[in-house]
């Protein structure tokens, strides 16, 4: 049930927060869901609190490899994926540490 809300919702990830007060289950229980699901590669964790599921990271990693290089900044990201800046700064770090992106400047290089 977890995993499949953090799959349906796509780049748009519930916060656990928001699980706990709509699951009817202890708050322990369903972090401890989410944690592992994160142990077994189900959840990426991007930031504190902010999970998205594998495969729709790997679909935002085909779209951004599609532009390999390209320059794109935090706004153009947004709007190609229709991301709030709470989601998309924490998902281009991850694109950054994952070789994907390269950080220049304000912008990222698409690698």
């Amino acid at each position: 049930m977890i995993e499949l809300r953090f799959a349906d919702a796509g780049l748009q990830p519930p916060p656990v927060s928001e699980l706990i007060n709509t699951i009817h289950q202890k708050p322990k229980v369903i972090e401890g869901v989410v944690g592992f699901l994160v142990k077994q590669g189900t959840l990426v964790r991007l930031a504190d609190g902010v999970y998205v599921h594998q495969r729709i990271l790997d679909a935002a990693r085909q779209r951004m490899t599609a532009r390999r290089g390209e320059t794109i900044d935090v706004g153009q990201f947004k709007e190609l994926f229709g991301l709030s800046r709470k989601i998309a700064i924490p998902l281009l770090e991850y694109f950054d540490r994952e070789g994907v992106t390269r950080r220049v400047g304000d912008a990222r290089q698409v690698l």
